[in-house]
């Protein structure tokens, strides 16, 4: 009867520490995916409920767009265009296509429709921190967003 009841401890703990090792595993294109899934609840006011995701980008990514968001016309430099799916116009919808896997960082492409009907692809840019995926940079056709912000965020 006693190793019974310490068996079933032992059951607990071993599936907490498997539970625990997928979590921790999760892939880039995961975290891509719960950020896009966010951003479409939150299209219309995503810059005035940013910080809720504050956990899921690079700091310093994080901190340019905290710095950018309020930013006006008359500021000198605002940033004119949505940064998460390239484009002044809404995003209807957005699928992902390709993920490439690093050991520290890695690249998720997503694919969006915007209201319009117009299709457009950015690259999400990750790496991993303190064994977490974060969203460090996003690549469009045209440039990157990071660089972009460092050169016109003071």
């Amino acid at each position: 009867m006693m190793k019974k009841s310490c068996l079933l401890p032992v059951c607990f703990l071993f599936l907490f520490l498997t539970i625990s090792s997928v979590l921790a595993d999760e892939r880039p294109k995961t975290t891509v995916n719960n950020f896009y899934g966010w951003y479409m609840e939150n299209y219309d006011v995503y810059r005035d409920v940013f910080l809720q995701q504050k956990e899921n980008f690079d700091p310093e990514l994080y901190k340019l767009l905290i710095k950018a968001f309020p930013l006006e016309p008359g500021s000198g430099f605002w940033l004119d265009f949505d940064p998460f799916i390239n484009s002044q116009m809404g995003a209807k919808s957005y699928s992902i296509s390709k993920e490439k896997m690093g050991d520290t960082k890695s690249s998720v492409v997503v694919n969006i429709t915007n209201s319009r009907g117009g299709k457009k692809s950015v690259t999400v840019i990750l790496k991993k921190i303190d064994g977490k995926w974060k969203i460090s940079n996003f690549v469009y056709p045209e440039f990157e967003l990071l660089s972009f912000l460092k050169k016109n965020i003071k």
